[in-house]
């Protein structure tokens, strides 16, 4: 649902923050009782064609291209 979606972004946005993470990385959530909970995140995620984090790129209209250039400009910093 939108409010599912809501609820595992904000929670999403603050363990990327807490743990200081940069880059890009696929996290896994459940929900139960209506809130989500994380299970794992996977810093390394795959790549490939048939992988989610492109899948989701496309999805939120971001080239692979774009994305593997954001990649290496934060790298950069």
């Amino acid at each position: 649902t939108k409010d599912q979606e809501n609820k595992v972004t904000v929670l999403a946005a603050k363990v990327y923050d807490v743990l200081k993470m940069t880059g890009f990385s696929r996290s896994e959530y459940i929900f139960k009782d209506g809130e989500p909970h994380l299970l794992e995140i996977n810093t390394v995620p795959g790549l490939t064609k048939e992988s989610i984090l492109p899948q989701q790129a496309a999805v939120a209209g971001i080239t692979l291209a774009n994305l593997f250039d954001n990649a290496i400009e934060e790298a950069l910093k």
